[in-house]
């Protein structure tokens, strides 16, 4: 006996569907489900010690660690959302409907203030090093993020990329302690 496929899903449909099997999903291009790999123990500290650094200075609904679905259009990996590893908004974000309901943002809403992702290990030729510095950076820089935040744990540095109106800058900042 076959199984029929289940039905492609669109970006909100995927919001939609019942989370209870406790497995978090990404959505891929052709509209199916794939498990998401679960985030290093190192990676959820880093971003706690960043989060703990940024409620001085930022209102803390305003910084999203881990949970914002980002709907991006597919680059590389087929991946239609991007779950940032931190994201902090701008105040009109609280008013859209996709954020009070499920921490999602659609293309064409407003575009977050900064994002950060902590960098996988990995060669220029590994799955790691493409999703992270060129699928995701090409997928935020689509979103027009105005700055995007690289955290390389290894090296103990911050490196921004921003773009404003021309070729991406870097910056290097000290990592957090």
């Amino acid at each position: 006996m076959t199984q029929a496929s289940p039905k492609p899903l669109t970006f909100a449909e995927f919001l939609e569907r019942d989370d209870t099997d406790g497995v978090c999903y990404d959505l891929l291009a052709d509209g199916s489900l794939v498990a998401a790999p679960s985030e290093a123990e190192i990676n959820s500290a880093i971003m706690m010690i960043l989060l703990e650094k940024l409620t001085a200075f930022i209102q803390l609904r305003l910084v999203k660690v881990g949970v914002l679905e980002l709907e991006v259009t597919p680059v590389g990996d087929d991946k239609r959302n991007r779950r940032p590893d931190l994201a902090i908004l701008n105040p009109e974000h609280l008013a859209i409907e996709s954020l009070k309901k499920r921490t999602a943002l659609f293309l064409g809403a407003l575009p977050p203030r900064f994002i950060v992702e902590v960098v996988s290990p990995g060669n220029s030729d590994s799955e790691n090093y493409q999703r992270d510095y060129l699928w995701k950076r090409q997928q935020y820089q689509d979103w027009n993020i105005p700055d995007i935040g690289l955290l390389i744990h290894t090296e103990r540095r911050l490196r921004s990329w921003c773009w404003l109106m021309g070729p991406i800058k870097k910056r290097f900042i000290a990592a957090p302690s």
